[in-house]
């Protein structure tokens, strides 16, 4: 997973590389269909019963899972989503951003900084003696504190020899801290939008 994960963040890096004005979903979705191939491994989400593309992208308005149109082009000032994930040697990796098409708005930095600080302090609380409840405290007290939502409807998850497993992680706290968080899982990140309160 380690030498999968490595290789899929690099190609990520080319693909948002390559969101430029003018570029169409679909072409995005074919750089990073032939990038993962060119692995020896395969486009993980391809492995989806239905789903034949190798990446998920959303412009503006969605939060996960958007299916990549070649009708669809970007624009300069677009918020983006890309989501893509690698099957090597066996195990899924699993690996998403979101960039702004050219210079961002400081509305636009400032919900992309939001998304940094809460991930980098749901990792923080990731390590053994810690439950998945204060991963999930921890990202909801940074999006909330900057008036933006907690995606309510999607969590991260585990990742392994299936693309989505246990546990699962969302970005907010529902009740009391209860679940246990394994140290040999590894997980993806959890979801939040930018509607405000």
């Amino acid at each position: 997973m380690r030498e999968g994960g490595k290789m899929l963040g690099r190609i990520l890096n080319q693909v948002v590389a390559s969101a430029k004005p003018g570029v169409s979903l679909h072409e995005l979705d074919s750089l990073a269909d032939t990038l993962l191939t060119q692995t020896g491994g395969e486009p993980g989400f391809k492995r989806v019963p239905g789903y034949r593309w190798a990446t998920c992208i959303n412009v503006n308005a969605g939060v996960v899972h958007g299916i990549p149109h070649p009708h669809l082009t970007l624009k300069q000032g677009d918020l983006v989503s890309l989501d893509t994930g690698l099957f090597y040697q066996g195990f899924h990796t699993d690996t998403s951003t979101t960039v702004v098409v050219g210079k961002p708005s400081q509305e636009q930095q400032h919900f992309l900084d939001t998304g940094k600080r809460a991930l980098s302090q749901g990792i923080a609380q990731a390590k053994p003696g810690k439950r998945i409840g204060h991963i999930s405290q921890a990202m909801q007290k940074i999006i909330e504190a900057a008036r933006f939502n907690c995606a309510r409807h999607l969590t991260g998850h585990g990742i392994g020899q299936n693309l989505h497993q246990s546990p699962m992680i969302p970005c907010l706290l529902h009740g009391k801290l209860q679940v246990g968080l394994s140290p040999q899982k590894m997980v993806a990140p959890p979801d939040y939008s930018s509607t405000l309160f």
